[in-house]
């Protein structure tokens, strides 16, 4: 998920709780990879898959079990 000030905080928290591993991505690196990508469609759904395929390129910041470090 993208951090977004404080209000990403409580669901991060509560899907952690719930053992769901959880990364918070930059939202300016997210913004970064869809100029690079020249995505143009802004919709939910896109940025939902947008957000998943930063997380798949990029291995952001991770809390959960099943986080690796490189």
């Amino acid at each position: 998920m993208e951090a977004t000030g404080v209000y990403h905080e409580q669901a991060a928290q509560t899907l952690y709780d719930a053992g769901v591993t959880v990364s918070i991505a930059n939202p300016a690196q997210v913004k970064s990879l869809e100029n690079t990508l020249a995505t143009r469609t802004k919709t939910d759904g896109a940025d939902s898959f947008l957000i998943a395929r930063f997380g798949l390129m990029c291995k952001p910041w991770c809390m959960g079990s099943t986080c690796t470090r490189s």
